[in-house]
């Protein structure tokens, strides 16, 4: 199966104010398929309450997407929803407490383990 991609390697700009983010994340280890990525390509482009939505797809890279998020804080939109994948959950669970620590117990899509 062939993703429209909406990843982005360079800055962006989202009109601060009155843009809404969605974001997933490229498909990644064994999984075939990342259900965020869906989700943020789905709403990309549509509009609630007469507000944008940018759907973006994050590379699976420790070091390539730290730039990409840094940026689109750095814009200020009106709302940051990002979403991902976890093998061990059945359902859509919303993310409680976020931290800013880059670690993981496997590789990334570049191979990097940090």
């Amino acid at each position: 199966m062939k993703y429209k991609s909406v990843m982005l390697n360079k800055k962006i700009s989202i009109r601060s104010e009155n843009m809404i983010i969605v974001s997933g994340f490229e498909p990644y280890g064994r999984e075939k398929i990342n259900p965020s990525m869906i989700i943020a390509e789905s709403f990309d482009g549509e509009k609630i309450e007469n507000e944008p939505i940018k759907g973006i797809v994050f590379p699976v890279s420790h070091k390539k997407v730290k730039p990409i998020v840094e940026n689109i804080i750095g814009e200020k939109p009106s709302i940051f929803l990002a979403l991902g994948l976890s093998p061990k959950t059945t359902c859509i669970r919303l993310e409680v407490v976020a931290l800013n620590v880059a670690h993981s117990a496997r590789a990334d899509n570049d191979g990097y383990k940090p």
